[in-house]
Formats: structure tokens, sequence, C-alpha cells
């Protein structure tokens, strides 16, 4: 990509001695990007705008059930020829509690046996089922689970969460067994009749016993790189995953090839301890131009101050939504709560924005738009419980990383378009953004933009040359 068309920003510690330049650049030149709080429309397009997806790649292996059997008990039944009266049989636990239901009037008249059996066991898989034997299977070299990242310099420092690349994440790429599925499923049907009539129904249970195998595979995985999504824009990123989820059913690597085509190699300089340790990690890609999110200072940050998270959706989330939107930042907006002291001697932050699954590593911003702390942990079951690693963390990694963060002439001009945008100045904020798109590797005059080009600031573009220009 060729050199920025725009006049150089000269540094404010450029004139420092190096022991006192890294320092500097750390906490700051002493001014903030927006000297007054920003528009909630400003913040979130400065929060999607410096928010990367990070990919983890390794080895999973899976110790998955291999063989599954129909659970059965001792029963007594009447029997004439016995001396007792009576005969000790084998029958399935399943038409043991069927018959206790029926019993206890509890089943329907127009309720088939088989179809109580099938939602029955669909309920409660664990009573009715049995593992009879297991084995292991591994996946080499793939794309196991993501977060998010957050660019703090212009050539490609990134900071993320330590648990999003090691070993301590969940893979969330593990599919169940089609194989012993079927196998189940032909187990069951021949034991309990055919799957209920009622489509809804059938795919209820299905679903049940694929969930029930899942549950019962257990998976180690081994980290052994990162790659990123630089959230550029692309026309055809929702067409290229929608051909990649099709191919994927007969090509497993299918998913694999196509978030690798999307992404780029990043080197981990820096490495904390997951969480509840030191979780941050510091990541460098080979790239330039990235519009970048100021450090904020840690002496600002308070109980009551709003705050806004960024992220991307992780897998949970992901499904139901249409394919490419997994490719978009979400934001979720709170304030700060109190801080949590930590074992390892840091404070996290305990903010009311949801944090979940997809968002960790991704930025915490205060109202002037900079960066107090990165989005580590959340609850499911309490909204209210969600954690950020603070900002005087995440420094103290990047001075380990003897990192140089500078912002860069893109990040500027992206922060002055977005102020002249909300001030009305459409003009000076269309040119602003066209250059950054310049910069990003797009042809001055086209209206084509390459997947180089940051997809916020193409968009904002479009929106500023639409007939009503807002």
């Amino acid at each position: 990509m060729e050199p920025a068309a725009v006049h150089k920003v000269r540094p404010c510690w450029a004139k420092l001695p190096p022991a006192l330049m890294l320092s500097v650049i750390l906490a700051g030149c002493g001014s903030k990007p927006f000297s007054k709080p920003v528009s909630g429309t400003v913040l979130a397009e400065l929060g999607q705008a410096g928010t990367v997806k990070v990919f983890a790649l390794g080895d999973i292996t899976a110790q998955a059930p291999s063989q599954i059997s129909v659970e059965y008990a001792s029963v007594n039944v009447s029997d004439p020829s016995s001396l007792t009266g009576q005969s000790n049989v084998q029958r399935r636990v399943i038409d043991n509690a069927f018959a206790a239901a029926q019993s206890q009037g509890l089943i329907a008249s127009d309720i088939s046996q088989s179809d109580w059996e099938w939602e029955e066991l669909a309920k409660h898989p664990d009573q009715y089922l049995h593992i009879d034997q297991t084995s292991p299977s591994t996946i080499p070299n793939t794309f196991a689970y993501e977060g998010s990242g957050t660019v703090v310099s212009a050539d490609g420092l990134i900071l993320t969460n330590s648990h999003v690349v090691s070993d301590a994440g969940n893979p969330q790429d593990i599919s169940p067994d089609l194989n012993i599925f079927g196998k189940l499923i032909s187990l069951l049907t021949r034991d309990l009749g055919p799957l209920p009539s009622d489509p809804k129904k059938a795919q209820k249970v299905q679903l049940s016993l694929l969930s029930w195998i899942l549950k019962n595979t257990n998976e180690t995985f081994s980290f052994k790189s990162a790659r990123v999504y630089l959230d550029d824009h692309s026309d055809t990123i929702d067409q290229q995953e929608k051909d990649a989820l099709a191919a994927s059913k007969s090509d497993p690597t299918a998913m694999d090839e196509f978030e690798k085509s999307i992404t780029v190699p990043a080197q981990i300089l820096q490495k904390g301890t997951p969480w509840p340790g030191d979780d941050v990690a510091i990541l460098k890609v080979d790239a330039s131009h990235l519009i970048a999110l100021p450090l904020g200072d840690a002496s600002t940050v308070a109980p009551g101050e709003p705050v806004a998270c960024f992220g991307y959706p992780g897998a949970a989330v992901v499904q139901g939504m249409a394919a490419g939107d997994e490719f978009r930042v979400i934001q979720k907006t709170g304030t700060v709560g109190q801080s949590m002291p930590m074992q390892s001697g840091y404070s996290a932050y305990n903010i009311s924005a949801d944090i979940n699954h997809g968002n960790s590593g991704g930025p915490v911003l205060n109202q002037y738009g900079e960066v107090i702390g990165l989005g580590t942990a959340g609850n499911p079951q309490d909204n209210g419980e969600n954690y950020a690693v603070p900002i005087e963390l995440i420094k103290s990694y990047l001075n380990k990383a003897e990192a140089n963060v500078e912002l860069g002439d893109d990040t500027n001009l992206w922060y002055r378009g977005l102020q002249d945008f909300a001030a009305g100045k459409k003009v000076a904020a269309l040119k602003e953004f066209q250059q950054i798109a310049i910069d990003q590797g797009a042809t001055q005059g086209s209206s084509v933009y390459p997947g180089s080009v940051n997809r916020y600031v193409v968009e904002l573009i479009h929106r500023l040359q639409s007939p009503n220009g807002s």
C-alpha cells in the first residue's frame, strides 16, 4: 500500500530522549482526541472501526461416544408357570416409565406409546440411554474459537484477552459425530418405532439427541497460532460465507479455508495468564493505515461512568443470524461499577454492559472514545456481572512488549471526519473519509472499494453520497 498522501502529523514525543519516549507514548500526549464527551453515534463509529476479530487456531482432540445402547432394568412380571407366580425380566427403562405414567392417568388417550417415549427420551436422555464406549478423534490446525481485538496503533498493534489466544478457550467448532447419531436414531427407531409424525416434534427430538451426544463429548484444545480479521470492507463476504457453509457439508475444511482467506497471521508479543489472571495479550499484524483507538487514563475511571463495550458475536449468538452478520461489531452500553481486586494484583472493573461469548478482548470505551479496558468475562445468568481488565494492566503489558503506539494520520482523519459529520459539515467529512479510503487502497475517484478499506468508513461515504446525505 502506498504511503498516505496527506500531511504527516509530527508526534508530540518526537524530540524526547529514547528512555522517556515509551512511557510518554503509553500515557498519551496530554490531550484527548475529543475534548468533550462524544455523542452515542460518534462513539459507536469509533468503537466499531477500531474493533477486529481474533481467531485461535490449533488442534482439537475429542473423546466422543462411539457406541450407545438403550438402558434396561429388571422388573417383576406376572408368570403363572413359575413357583412364585412372578418372573424377573429385563425391560427397557423407558417402557417402564410409560407404564407407570399410563397407570397414573398422565398420558392422553390420543398419544401413542411410541410418540410419548420419543418425547420423554428427548427430555431426559440420560435416564434412558447408556454410553457403552467412547473413542478419540483429532481435528488438526483448525479455527477452534474466536474473540475480539482492539486496534491501538495504525501499524497493526492489537490488544485482546490472553484466554482468546491460549489453550484456555472453549472450542466452538466441535460438531456431534453424525455417524454415531445416525446409528442411534436407527437403534431407537427399531426399539421405539418411527420418529413422531409431527415434523416440529421430530426435529426437537433429534436436536435434543445431538445436544446430548455433544454434552458427552470431551474436548481439549492445543493452541498453535492466532489470525485476525481486520473488519475490512468486502461486497462479497456474505456470499463467500454462504458458499463455504454449503461446501462444508461435504468438505469439513471449507470453513477453515474461508476464514483463512479473510484473515492475516498475528504475532503474539506479550501474553498474561487467562482470567482470573492477567488476561491481556498484545498482538501484532503486518498492516498499515488502520484506524486505532486512543488509550485512556485509569485516574479518570470512577463508578457510574458511562461506558460502551464493543465486540463480535460468538458462536452461540451467531446461530440464526444471516450470513455475514457475524462479521459486524456489536455494541453494548452501561456504566462502571465497583472494582474487584484480583489475586494477581490488579483490580478488574465491574461493568453493567453485557459481555458475551465472542466479545472477549473488545474495547471498553469511556465517553471520550478512549480505551479504559477490555471486555473479558460475563455471566450469562446475571447481566450485571461483567468484568473488564483495566487500562493500567493493559499499559503494563504494552510496556513489556516495548510497543510503539501511534494512532496515525488516518485515525486523526477519522476523528476529524466524525466531528465534521456530527457538526453537519458533510462536504468536509466526505473528503476526510475518502482520503482514508485512498490511504487504505482505494483508487481516487472510484466508487468501488477494495476489501482493504474499513467497512465503517465505506458505509459513511455511502451515506454522505446518498440523496439525503445522512
